[in-house]
């Protein structure tokens, strides 16, 4: 098994915490590019709220895992995730109430 150490750019955290860190940015901001498209074109065309809730779903289940195992890069990415997936949902609302859908049904 491998064998955690401190990091020696950050000695308050662990090998792992650095790399969940790095590897949480990456997924976190996965749901960026669709809040910049539709705001962009402002239309909530391709927007799937059925699948924002779902992923706002397990995202919260995260961060409870995160609080669970003390593990700071998980609460902190997910929690900011939650963020940009819900200005993702009132940015989807805001288009949809205005008439912006063109995906066919109005």
């Amino acid at each position: 098994m491998a064998r955690d150490a401190q990091s020696l750019l950050a000695p308050g955290f662990q090998r792992s915490e650095i790399f969940g860190f790095l590897a949480g940015f990456g997924t976190t901001f996965a749901a960026a590019p669709e809040l910049w498209r539709m705001l962009r074109r402002r239309s909530s065309a391709g927007f799937r709220p059925r699948m924002a809730a779902i992923t706002g779903l397990f995202q919260l289940m995260w961060i409870y895992y995160g609080l669970l195992t003390y593990s700071r890069p998980v609460i902190l990415w997910n929690t900011l995730a939650v963020f940009i997936n819900f200005l993702n949902v009132v940015a989807w609302a805001y288009f949809a109430r205005r008439g912006r859908s063109f995906e066919g049904r109005r």
